[in-house]
């Protein structure tokens, strides 16, 4: 059996277990033990660590030599043991190992491992049946001190001690008693006056291990600084100096260069730390750091900039009425640049602006200026001109005193302490027009004094309201059949009259037990106003229903509407329950009712209003609150009826011109005998596209196209769901609308009867709007003789249209050309573009002429009569039929 344990070395740590690299074969020489090889890897952990390895590489163990060890066997505590035959960990050989292991460790050992022993010098002259355990001795540490160039500065250091060893006599180590260095050592770090240390080769500290290990610490008398010249104000570093020399020597540099360049370069120094400090290198290299700060240098440039303001004084037609005033001031602007990069950093006017004094409008008799006094201008260096033109008009009249007050009628409508229960009616303003006085806008005398346009106003009257739970008992008249309030007169010195209708809460049916005290948590309803006449209530109301309990008379007229009617009720014994579904929209009246709901005190009311709640939902009510909750139980007192409440309230749909109504048809789906879209909710309803239709006729094919514009009105509407009626009736986007004029297109040969057509206004009420422009033929020109009939075969030309207005014809039109007559005028313009317009023509009386020509022969002097023409005699303007070119050919 073969063992290895690894050895502490300083500054690695072990990171893998054993590897075999070359196992044993059992086949030796002396010339080649052929050793078995065992390999343990490590990591530095240390700086340098490798370097106090001797040789200052890694190190091995052979198990021969000095690696041999020390025969345990003969130390105090050893054994000898005998393997032959025998199985391995018999003979208690592991725990006599570790017993060992525990105590030669503190002595300064590292236990090996176990390999085959030998019988003599002879290596491979082995003992099979005998193993050798290895214990190595530890030694100890030297710590050297030396500059960089080797040169001792101090005398090594030996570290060798155990503290385990009861004997501290030479620090606890007796090679001779068996103790050796062992546990963990730390090197000192020494100081030299002039020197830093510059590094360390080997660890600095460990644990004594089985080879001489050596820590050098090496220093230098070299050090180095910096000058760092640093921009402030872009916060950066412009320049780093090196600087390097021996400790204690001075530092041959100057920033006195630099910083003149940089100053050339637009900075200015703000601290030189170098130049306020010693000069020499210090073994601190930190104290070899210098900086140097600047910024950038802030020029300043100003100019100058004049601004005015000139007044110009002109009568109304821009002649000149007086000198101009006018008035300077001078703007200085203070830029400030960056002397490094150019940019500006702050540019301001002073002042940044300008304000003129007020200046008095001159007086020039009989006319007045439009400004009496012209405020001063103000100026910036952006706008540094003013020019200001004060006009001076004759003086005229004007109006005074002109007056509007407006007057109103409203109409409230109070409970008997005054509180408004609906909003008031105001009926329309009533304005009363004052004229106003006449007076000379120069000399503000009194021409004429003015009108008020009435005296007094009476208002119409306005229908008095019937308002649930309340009837009106004053302030109110009754006119065919209506109840009406107002119609009161204004005056001037009482402009805004007020009627008021004073309303009385109508009583209650009180039900009460037949002692005549009332009968609590019971419905007491108020008797419901006359829907057509606000100053009753409805007669013959039904009493309430209370749970076992019988009233003695069904329904209730009261004689005063005011008073509460007591009804006597009867009891009826059971413990009774009921669930109301109210109505939030009807001021909480009953929809409907679960009825008596009985049984006996302390047991659950057996009843769910999820059914009744959804055959609500379905006739278009939206639950607000279900107050009946699911563990209900009878409580035990005969005198009171258990009430629940599930409020609904009305839902909505709202009509757009996108999702019309269908009158006629169910709203809710689910309730197709419920309420019905009312009528007025269609589509035509809400959307509504009115026309312009300009007809054109009378021109025959020539006829223009009808000219047609269209604009539709819309609205939004809301139903109530649950009763079918309109609850928001809507607006219209507009009242009305005006569609433009269209041009009325020309035809040639017609004249129309609008040069215009349309402009027409439609409403959602009137939506269809029509015109007609009609074209008639133009008449003609008509030659005709002297007895002024019309002259056949000639032209008789159409008037033409006038192309800038089709309703016109061109004036000034001349008259067609007859040869041989002469027409009595050159042109004609109608005054009416449809009747014909004769013009008379006169025949033409002609002189005679006659044309001969002869042709001569200048050869032999004499005409040639064959070729001469006499046309005899004809009239002035006759053509002659005479070819020439054809006689010459």
């Amino acid at each position: 059996k073969f063992m290895a344990r690894a050895i502490d070395i300083p500054g690695y740590e072990l990171v893998s277990d054993p590897v075999v690299e070359k196992p044993i074969t059992q086949v030796s020489t002396k010339d080649d033990l052929n050793p078995m090889i065992i390999k343990f890897v490590y990591k530095k952990v240390a700086k340098n660590a490798e370097q106090g390895l001797p040789d200052g590489g890694g190190t091995g163990i052979t198990g021969v030599g000095e690696d041999y060890g020390i025969n345990w066997s003969k130390l105090p505590g050893g054994v000898s043991i005998d393997l032959v035959n025998k199985t391995y960990g018999d003979n208690s050989f592991e725990k006599t190992i570790n017993n060992m292991d525990e105590r030669y460790t503190k002595q300064g050992f590292s236990y090996i491992g176990v390999l085959n022993d030998h019988k003599d010098s002879d290596l491979t002259n082995r003992l099979e049946s005998y193993v050798a355990v290895h214990f190595l001795p530890h030694k100890s540490v030297t710590v050297n001190y030396v500059d960089q160039d080797g040169k001792k500065l101090a005398d090594s250091v030996k570290l060798s001690f155990n503290k385990e060893n009861p004997d501290q006599t030479n620090n606890g180590v007796n090679p001779k008693e068996n103790w050796y260095p062992n546990g963990e050592w730390k090197s000192e770090q020494k100081s030299f006056d002039g020197y830093n240390l510059k590094t360390v080769r080997g660890a600095t500290e460990g644990k004594f291990t089985t080879f001489n290990y050596t820590v050098t610490y090496v220093y230098t008398n070299q050090t180095s600084g910096n000058v760092v010249y640093i921009d402030d104000t872009d916060q950066k570093d412009l320049k780093d100096v090196a600087l390097n020399g021996k400790i204690g020597s001075n530092i041959d540099y100057s920033t006195a260069d630099e910083i003149a360049n940089y100053e050339k370069q637009g900075y200015e120094l703000v601290s030189d730390d170098f130049s306020n400090r010693a000069k020499i290198f210090n073994a601190d290299e930190n104290k070899n750091k210098f900086t140097v700060h600047l910024k950038h240098k802030i020029e300043t440039t100003t100019v100058s900039q004049d601004g005015n303001q000139v007044i110009h004084y002109v009568y109304a037609d821009g002649s000149k009425a007086a000198n101009d005033n006018e008035q300077t001031t001078t703007f200085v602007k203070t830029t400030k640049t960056d002397a490094v990069n150019g940019k500006v950093i702050e540019s301001s006017w002073a002042p940044e602006r300008y304000t003129f004094e007020n200046v008095v409008s001159p007086v020039i008799e009989n006319y007045h200026p439009d400004k009496e006094n012209v405020k001063g201008s103000t100026v910036t260096p952006d706008n540094s001109k003013v020019e200001v033109t004060v006009t001076y008009i004759e003086n005229g009249t004007e109006l005074r005193g002109q007056d509007t007050k407006p007057s109103t009628q409203t109409v409230k409508f109070v409970d008997e302490e005054g509180h408004e229960l609906k909003q008031a009616v105001v009926s329309p303003v009533f304005n009363y027009e004052y004229s106003g006085d006449t007076y000379d806008k120069f000399t503000g005398k009194q021409l004429k004094q003015g009108s008020w346009n009435a005296d007094s106003h009476t208002f119409d009257t306005v229908t008095v309201p019937v308002i649930d739970g309340y009837v009106a008992i004053d302030g109110f008249s009754k006119r065919n059949n209506q109840v009406v309030a107002g119609g009161l007169t204004s005056t001037r010195d009482n402009l805004n009259v007020v009627a008021e209708v004073v309303y009385q809460k109508v009583g209650k049916i009180i039900p009460v037990d037949p002692s005549g005290k009332p009968i609590p948590n019971v419905p007491t309803p108020q008797y419901p106003t006359d829907p057509t006449d606000p100053t009753k209530v409805v007669p013959d109301e039904p009493v309430p229903t209370v749970p076992k309990m019988t009233p003695q008379t069904p329904t209730v007229t009261p004689t005063d509407p005011g008073k509460d009617t007591p009804v006597i009720y009867n009891p009826i014994k059971d413990q009774v329950a009921v669930v109301n579904y109210v109505d939030s929209d009807e001021n909480n009246k009953l929809i409907t009712s679960s009825g008596d709901l009985t049984g006996d005190a302390g047991a659950k009311i057996d009843y769910s209003t999820t059914s009744t709640i959804q055959d609500l939902t379905n006739k278009g009510y939206v639950l607000v609150n279900d107050g009946f909750p699911a563990d209900a139980v009878y409580d035990n007192d005969d005198n009171t009826t258990q009430t629940y409440t599930v409020v609904l309230k009305h839902g909505t749909t709202t009509i757009t011109p996108d999702k019309p109504g269908k009158p006629g048809e169910p709203i809710n789906p689910n309730d197709p005998d419920g309420p019905k879209f009312p009528q007025g909710t269609d589509e035509n309803s809400v959307k509504r596209t009115g026309t312009q239709t300009i007809h054109y006729t009378g021109a025959g094919d020539k006829t223009p196209k009808d000219d047609v514009q269209s604009f539709t009105f819309t609205k939004t509407m809301v139903v109530d769901n649950v009763t079918g009626k309109v609850v928001t009736d809507g607006s219209w986007n507009v009242g009305s609308h005006t569609f433009g004029n269209v041009d009325t297109p020309v035809v040639d040969g017609y004249h129309a009867d609008k040069r215009t057509a349309g402009g027409t206004t439609i409403t959602p009420e009137d939506l269809t709007k029509e015109v007609t422009v009609t074209y008639t033929p133009n008449g003609k020109i008509i030659p005709v003789d002297p007895n002024g009939k019309p002259i056949p075969n000639v032209p008789t030309p159409t008037y033409p249209t006038d192309p800038s207005d089709p309703t016109k014809v061109v004036p000034d039109e001349p008259v067609p050309t007859i040869p041989g007559m002469t027409p009595s005028t050159p042109t004609v313009t109608p005054t009416d573009p449809g009747k014909d317009t004769p013009v008379p023509y006169n025949p033409v009386v002609n002189d005679k002429g006659e044309v001969n020509v002869f042709v001569h022969d200048n050869t032999t002097g004499q005409n040639l009569t064959d070729y001469e023409y006499k046309s005899g005699s004809e009239d002035v303007g006759t053509k002659v039929s005479y070819d020439k070119d054809k006689v010459i050919t």
